[in-house]
């Protein structure tokens, strides 16, 4: 005879996450705003983004060598966070729009360094990438 189980209720998509937002909001803002205060201290406040994400690729190196697998909670937070915050970059793309148009002049030139430090350096990865592959073929 085969028992019957109530089905279970859903919890809301938020409350399971509660400790990987939390873990994610510590690291991440934590980490800068450490890193805001050290590199205040040592007269460099414009490096404390770079820092930051330094400390904070140890830390998640540190945990997975440590600890294994990082917790399922902290990469969906990171995940929820990432897809909605790509609209964030609709200002900063205006922005940078805007600046381009200011260029005048220069901005044919700027266009040309922009296009060739960009698509070399990505020829330059294609054509190492190609020679792997062919040696593991």
């Amino acid at each position: 005879m085969t028992s019957i189980t109530p089905e279970q209720p859903k919890a809301h998509p938020w409350s399971y996450q509660l400790s990987g937002w939390l873990l994610w909001i510590v690291l991440v803002v934590g980490l800068r705003e450490f890193a805001v205060w050290v590199c205040t201290t040592w007269g460099k406040p414009a490096l404390a983004n770079l820092l930051g994400m330094g400390a904070l690729l140890i830390v998640l190196l540190i945990w997975r060598a440590w600890r294994g697998a990082l917790p399922a909670s902290l990469l969906l937070a990171n995940q929820r966070v990432l897809k909605e915050g790509g609209l964030a970059f609709l200002p900063l793309c205006a922005g940078a729009g805007v600046l381009l148009v200011a260029l005048g002049n220069a901005l044919p030139r700027i266009a040309l360094i922009m296009t060739v430090v960009t698509i070399l350096p990505l020829w330059a990865v294609a054509w190492i990438a190609q020679r792997w592959l062919r040696q593991d073929a």
